[in-house]
């Protein structure tokens, strides 16, 4: 699929179809290229700097993304050249996931950001060399941070089903199986992986059987290490028999369901040997003995954390993507019996029950019927799953025939909201059944109004379904409340849309209904196109008395400027400089203290714009210094030569610094700002250093990766 409409739109023009990237199904997937990459007509296209003047920011992040996962150099070359963003961790990720070994080379070469996510992608994808470069990336951290990572692969790999790569990660570096390591590998269907972790984690921790205390306690430690504060063997396993529920076949759930029973209730599972336990366990089996289990479960102070447990145990029954999704709940529901399978299916508490099977099953309506069948009684919060699912079928049966009545504008606005956190991310089938979705609710009398779009997650949505939603708002302007406030309204929605970088067409719609155009919300998520429209708006609106040139257009405050920094969004920046619109100096940037104060691998291109800012800014200070000092000395001199009568307050900031500054003045100019910068993250590495010993911090804590210190090292050569 073509990585977005206006994309597409540019690209239409020189090729008749060009697929670049693949579908997502989650947003927080990694960003994968289409093979064979088309690299030549890439570069031809995009090798230059005028199509990506007409995408916006999160689009152009894509791009760049794409081309890392490429494994083409010439287009990544492009890319880093044109695309006018920065190197999100984004990108490094998707070269590790497509396993491209030069391209994460030279991405580390340029201090790009990092998160432990890169180095699972690369386990999963059993890319072992990739593997081996990014652990040795982090392996100077402390061994807490370094654990993060190493957690990290080894759950990729087992999730991949590579052995190989698993085994690197314990000879290599001493990695410890654990519980998160089996569940990883059972939710991905990886059985022979999956039981053989779990065989070695059983002989590992045999001892704790007998109720040794300080074997529970080491199991702990070992075990679930993402679920710190709960009984270490009870989530261990029950972190496992949750994946062997989503992932693998109902015959391995069904065998391996009484070894990972994580509590010891009568007739739950466990490890009953006795034929007492045999007589319980075959009752519960059959039904016959409803109380057992409830009586353990309900009438106690943890009756409602009991509850999670158990749903999320039945959850990933209910939204497993094995064909055999019916014949594991019915396998829960005969080893819970009716009492218990009703208290979890109808309590009160579990507003949003079904919600993962909503999000990920496109058969919602046959799991929605099996569940009524089965006594599920709770129907409101499965309204409100089958609408952000987008299934029609589903909402129209919970609407007509289960007889459930509309929600009014919260429920709306929380399921715009909802459906925007993830559900479009690179899915091009999910427009179309999210726009029948709004239309039945629409038709069943839901009016959509302004406030529903103020909301960011709205704006990533599919843009013809964008459009659609503003068309039907646009008839309900009425019952806003006057003119000037229904104005207002559009004016905050426009802000919202123009900061999440929704697309031309979007924002056009927008200004149509009357919203006010905001160019400094278009400059933190739009490109240069966007920002030469939002210009030329804004000179209108004020009656022409620039020209269109923008020379009269009021700077940005710093707050707005800075909220464009922080965005990433370099080509704006680029653009808002060029015609005298940011704020005067850098205050409107972080000081180097705040900005390492509060610096992470995981954004450690923060530090590279913010010093390239600065540079910038004083080269072009003594450019515009020079040239004063030159046109006074000529005029002393009563030299006659035209010197060009100034450029706008004298901000040609691209090219009349380069030109008006001494070469080794320059230099000396961006060693100093970079020697600053260094310093500060010395001292910041040094209190990091302390607090990781004392506080043992998570991995945003790390200031910066040897590969970032080494990248800011050059910039002093």
């Amino acid at each position: 699929m073509l990585v977005d409409s206006e994309t597409a739109a540019a690209l239409h023009t020189s090729y008749n179809v060009l697929t670049l990237g693949a579908k997502r199904k989650t947003f927080d997937e990694p960003h994968r290229a289409q093979q064979p990459w088309p690299g030549d007509a890439f570069t031809r296209k995009w090798g230059r700097p005028e199509p990506w003047r007409s995408l916006p920011l999160p689009q152009r992040i894509r791009l760049l993304c794409l081309t890392a996962s490429s494994g083409h150099g010439p287009s990544l070359e492009a890319a880093l050249e044109h695309s006018g963003c920065t190197l999100v961790p984004e990108v490094l990720t998707a070269a590790a996931a497509a396993g491209n070994l030069a391209t994460c080379e030279r991405l580390l070469r340029e201090g790009c950001s990092l998160e432990p996510a890169a180095v699972g992608a690369a386990a999963r994808g059993g890319h072992l060399p990739l593997v081996h470069l990014l652990m040795d990336t982090v392996g100077s951290l402390p061994e807490r941070l370094q654990a993060l990572c190493l957690e990290a692969a080894a759950e990729g790999a087992c999730g991949g089903g590579h052995r190989r790569v698993y085994q690197f990660l314990r000879q290599a570096y001493g990695y410890t199986p654990a519980a998160e390591d089996a569940a990883a590998a059972a939710r991905a269907g990886q059985v022979g992986m999956m039981e053989a972790l779990l065989q070695e984690l059983t002989e590992n921790n045999e001892d704790d059987e007998d109720g040794d205390e300080e074997e529970e306690d080491e199991y702990a430690e070992d075990l679930p290490r993402r679920q710190q504060g709960y009984d270490s063997r009870r989530d261990g396993r029950g972190l496992v028999l949750e994946g062997v529920l989503e992932g693998c076949p109902v015959e391995v759930a069904c065998h391996l369901y009484d070894k990972l029973w994580p509590w010891g209730w009568a007739g739950g599972g466990g490890d009953n040997s006795s034929g007492e336990g045999d007589e319980e366990l075959a009752a519960n089996e059959q039904g016959g003995d409803d109380d057992a289990l409830f009586r353990e479960v309900g009438p106690h102070d943890h009756a409602t954390e009991n509850f999670c447990e158990l749903h999320a145990l039945m959850d990933a029954a209910v939204a497993s993507a094995t064909p055999c999704w019916a014949a594991k709940v019915d396998f829960l529901m005969s080893r819970w019996g009716r009492r218990l399978t009703l208290a979890v299916f109808n309590n009160d508490q579990l507003q949003y029950v079904y919600e993962t099977a909503a999000r990920r099953c496109d058969d919602l309506l046959p799991r929605l019927k099996h569940l009524v069948a089965a006594g599920l009684e709770t129907i409101l919060p499965l309204y409100e799953w089958t609408a952000v699912s987008c299934n029609t079928d589903a909402l129209a049966y919970v609407l007509d025939e289960c007889r459930v009545e509309p929600y009014g504008n919260g429920f709306i606005s929380e399921y715009c909201c909802t459906f925007g956190e993830g559900f479009c991310q690179g899915r091009a089938d999910i427009s179309e059944r999210h726009a029948a979705g709004l239309r039945m609710l629409h038709e069943r009398g839901v009016e959509f109004q302004v406030d529903h779009l103020q909301c960011e997650a709205v704006w990533r949505w599919p843009e013809p379904l964008l459009l659609w939603l503003i068309d039907m708002v646009e008839d309900a302007d009425a019952g806003v409340g006057g003119k000037g406030q229904c104005l207002d309204s559009w004016a905050e929605v426009f802000k919202f849309a123009a900061r999440a970088g929704a697309p031309m067409t979007v924002l056009r719609a927008l200004r149509g209904r009357g919203a006010a155009v905001d160019l400094a919300a278009v400059a933190v998520g739009g490109g240069e196109a966007a920002l030469e429209w939002a210009a030329a708006e804004v000179d209108e609106s004020a009656g022409g008395s620039s020209g269109g040139s923008g020379v009269q257009l009021p700077r940005l405050s710093n707050d707005q400027a800075a909220r464009v920094f922080h965005a990433g969004n370099v080509m704006a920046l680029r653009w808002l400089r060029s015609r005298d619109l940011l704020p005067p100096g850098v205050d409107w940037l972080p000081a180097d203290h705040e900005l390492c104060a509060e610096l992470e691998a995981a954004a450690f291109w923060k530090l590279q714009l913010c010093g390239r800012l600065v540079v910038e800014d004083e080269l072009a200070a003594a450019a515009a210094a020079a040239a004063a000092a030159a046109a006074a000395a000529q005029q002393s001199s009563e030299g006659h030569a035209d010197e060009g009568g100034g450029k706008g307050g004298g901000v040609d900031q691209e090219g009349g610094g380069k030109g008006g500054v001494d070469q080794e003045v320059a230099e000396s100019t961006r060693k100093e700002v970079w020697a600053g910068l260094t310093e500060e993250l010395r001292l910041r590495l040094q209190k990091r250093v302390w607090r990781v010993r004392t506080l043992i911090p998570p991995f945003k804590e790390v200031a910066a990766l040897p590969h970032q210190v080494s990248w800011l090292a050059r910039q002093l050569l």
